[in-house]
């Protein structure tokens, strides 16, 4: 199962990872995700591992070796990703197996996809279980790189002809996947949360907020914060809106905050000691975060 040698491009069940980007697609669809430092660590240290066992102990040292963390929440944060990525299930995995207070293991079959010098060579031969499909990882990996720069030039763009102009400009506002906050009924709630503010926040047509949404902010994402600075210099966002779980007294209780970027500061945060209710949730939530970036409206 383990491919070797480390081949960048790797078949993960129906899914193609690049371990160089750290990015996650079918192997047939669109779209992709781009995994956080942390979670695509791990994800390569369960590929080394060919199936086997990647205990505690081992995460520990290659995520964290010389750098104190909560490390429970910590190593779940990366172990949800993983699995959204891969539009997995904690009660039916289908991808990432838990073994209780042990550690994680792969599922699935890992296949080696051909190093792209080969193909642009013209060799013919391809892995058991890749078919031609690498043809397209290439593909989606040239399609990403054209695509990433476009999006450099259309941002810079922007900022030369609308940026300027800072009075009236709209305020830029990154929401976080909540989803990633926690797993299963839970997780599914806190994902509505975020999609529904997308389209409520993001629909605000006279220009006060332009929003990003989770398909764009989630390869910022960590624990317990998302990677601000990198948000901040490539999104160009100027608040964050972010969702995290808390346990006390035995009880799990959601907080949800607006993080200014300019000074890190905290304008709006909110605790909800029933997380269910995501409807009632994320109306208040909208309220708040208007009433701080549009004061005047």
């Amino acid at each position: 199962m383990q491919p070797s040698p480390s081949p960048r491009v790797v078949q993960i069940g129906e899914y193609l990872f690049d371990r160089s980007t750290g990015e996650v697609r079918k192997v047939v669809g669109t779209g992709e995700t781009r995994l956080a430092p942390q979670p695509a660590r791990l994800l390569e240290l369960l590929i080394e591992k060919g199936g086997e066992l990647a205990t505690h102990d081992e995460i520990r040292a290659r995520l964290w070796p010389e750098t104190h963390v909560d490390f429970e929440p910590s190593l779940h944060f990366c172990v949800r990703q993983i699995r959204a990525a891969f539009a997995d299930s904690a009660s039916v995995p289908g991808y990432i197996e838990t073994l209780p207070r042990r550690g994680y293991r792969l599922a699935v079959r890992v296949v080696a996809v051909e190093a792209l010098e080969s193909e642009q060579s013209g060799s013919t031969g391809r892995p058991s279980g890749v078919g031609g499909e690498h043809g397209g990882s290439r593909r989606w990996v040239l399609r990403s790189a054209v695509g990433a720069g476009l999006i450099v030039v259309a941002v810079l763009t922007f900022q030369l002809a609308a940026r300027p102009a800072a009075t009236g400009a709209p305020v830029r506002l990154a929401i976080m996947p909540f989803e990633l906050a926690a797993e299963g009924e839970r997780g599914a709630d806190l994902a509505q949360i975020s999609e529904w503010l997308v389209a409520e926040l993001g629909g605000d047509v006279d220009g006060g907020i332009e929003v990003v949404g989770p398909r764009s902010t989630g390869a910022f994402s960590s624990f317990p914060f998302p990677d601000l600075d990198r948000m901040s210099g490539e999104l160009q966002v100027d608040h964050v809106l972010n969702a995290r779980l808390l346990e006390r007294d035995g009880e799990t209780q959601l907080i949800i905050e607006l993080i200014r970027l300019s000074d890190r500061a905290h304008p709006w945060v909110e605790l909800y000691e029933d997380p269910s209710d995501w409807r009632a949730i994320a109306r208040e939530v909208s309220d708040g975060v208007r009433t701080v970036l549009r004061p005047s409206s």
